[in-house]
């Protein structure tokens, strides 16, 4: 008799709540999105929520 090993399950990366980076709730990825963020004269990428205006508001934030 063969006895095979079982892995436990694996949560993908896409399973896994995520954090907006400006006002910080965990959604699924599906539900964020990549938004471009000058900061100091360099542009920064993160992840912000896709049905309200945070990455909008991250910008006016970096700018002062």
């Amino acid at each position: 008799m063969t006895t095979q090993a079982t892995m436990p399950p694996t949560t993908q990366a896409s399973e896994q709540p995520l954090r907006c980076a400006y006002c910080g709730t965990e959604r699924p990825a599906s539900e964020l999105q990549t938004a471009a963020i000058w900061r100091n004269y360099r542009q920064v990428t993160a992840l912000y929520c896709t049905d309200k205006p945070c990455a909008l508001y991250a910008q006016m934030a970096a700018e002062g």
